[in-house]
């Protein structure tokens, strides 16, 4: 028989419930930092979705980078497609995005290999 293992963790900027496996604003707790070496030795592959909302927008190359560093290598990003965008808000996230093309290219540059996918096919027409 297999053993499967499944791991889920909730990482956000915008969680109001104070949670030991929540990584809330910059903070981040002890038993996910912890989790996760033990999740990517059972997957190396293991794969981050990050779901983008007006709050975090800004922060879309920060949080990348710190999983990466944490030792992740496939990314997907999306939008909170249920919120409630403001211009500001896509501002902040053209210019995450820019700083997130300029650690690509630094990464590519480096022969760095991992998975970064930063759209998705989704017709928003209503």
């Amino acid at each position: 028989m297999t053993q499967t293992l499944a791991a889920t963790f909730h990482l956000t900027h915008q969680c109001n419930l104070r949670c030991t496996y929540c990584y809330t604003g910059t903070k981040v707790h002890r038993p996910i930092e912890k989790a996760i070496p033990i999740l990517l030795r059972a997957n190396p592959c293991a794969s981050v979705t990050t779901v983008l909302t007006p709050f975090s927008a800004g922060h879309a190359a920060e949080s990348i980078d710190w999983l990466y560093q944490k030792g992740f290598r496939y990314f997907n990003l999306t939008l909170d497609y249920s919120a409630d965008w403001t211009m500001e808000d896509m501002h902040r996230l053209e210019k995450s995005y820019h700083q997130l093309a300029r650690w690509y290219e630094e990464k590519m540059q480096q022969n760095q290999r991992f998975y970064l996918s930063c759209s998705e096919k989704r017709d928003l027409r209503r």
